[in-house]
């Protein structure tokens, strides 16, 4: 799954999963490697997150953008 930051949510890419990484590389045109580097680790590429499963609740996934940007934040300082 790749979702986008948007305005501080994150937003699924076209409403439904990739089927492969392969894919993923070829619409967005990022590298395999920076796609298995980045999944299902909570950072960000290029205001991407890649995660090998879907997130369902709304709610919950735009509460683990708030905290993941409140603790990126924190680092930061």
């Amino acid at each position: 799954m790749v979702y986008k930051n948007c305005d501080n949510n994150l937003v699924l890419l076209y409403d439904k999963p990739f089927s492969s990484i392969n894919q993923i590389n070829k619409v967005l045109n990022i590298s395999n490697h920076t796609i298995k580097k980045y999944l299902d680790t909570n950072n960000s590429f290029k205001d991407y997150y890649f995660y090998s499963v879907k997130i369902e609740d709304r709610n919950l996934l735009n509460l683990e953008f708030k905290e993941l940007v409140d603790s990126n934040y924190r680092k930061a300082i």
